[in-house]
């Protein structure tokens, strides 16, 4: 982080003890991340309010995953990135598992984003980009 002090970056959790290991990554002098206790499928936020939003190995935790990834793209203002295990696997907290063809649904449902996909080790990668409007 000492490379880009300027970067400021907002996390969410449902757990709070999970936002205190984020917000304990503060007091070692970091002050540009913070964690808030919030449910993913009701964000606080404004809509584009983050330029970049990252959801990695989030939504297949999510039991409405379709809402959630709704207010990823909502709150975005240019792109999200979003990790998801590609296959089964023995995970008891994955409740989902989520396809291109979930995805391209959902994608298809929301007007001006453009997307695509990659395949990395058991996981697939999804980028979305919205379009700007002028």
């Amino acid at each position: 982080m000492e490379q880009f002090p300027f970067i400021e970056v907002t996390s969410v959790d449902l757990q709070p003890e999970k936002c205190d290991v984020f917000n304990y990554i503060n007091t070692g002098g970091y002050s540009g991340l913070k964690c808030l206790t919030q449910d993913a499928t009701k964000l606080s936020f404004n809509d584009n309010a983050f330029d970049v939003v990252t959801a990695l190995e989030v939504l297949e935790h999510i039991p409405n995953a379709k809402l959630a990834f709704k207010e990823i793209i909502r709150v975005a203002k240019s792109q999200v990135i979003i990790s998801v295990p590609s296959k089964e696997d023995d995970n008891p907290e994955h409740i989902h598992l989520l396809t291109k063809n979930i995805f391209i649904q959902w994608i298809t449902e929301i007007s001006s984003l453009k997307y695509k996909f990659k395949e990395v080790k058991g996981h697939l990668i999804i980028i979305v980009k919205k379009q700007i409007n002028a």
